[in-house]
């Protein structure tokens, strides 16, 4: 999983879980303005429930949000 900053695209942050979480079903579609309900899926996931990853809807943020979840992640094997 990529560190997530103020510059990277959604689809990119997206398309690195993919690569490091592939027991998980991570959607790759998602649009820019649906964020925060397809990290509410995502962190319902066995890996990143497991890690307690953050809901997104505590974050008015993206960048903060994805900040958050890599940090909960960060000691995932």
């Amino acid at each position: 999983m990529m560190i997530p900053t103020k510059d990277t695209p959604l689809n990119i942050f997206i398309g690195s879980m993919v690569v490091d979480f592939p027991l998980d079903n991570v959607v790759v579609s998602v649009d820019n303005d649906n964020w925060k309900l397809w990290g509410g899926s995502l962190v319902q996931e066995t890996s990143f429930a497991n890690n307690g990853a953050p809901s997104p809807h505590g974050f008015e943020s993206r960048i903060e949000w994805e900040q958050a979840l890599f940090n909960s992640m960060a000691s995932f094997s």
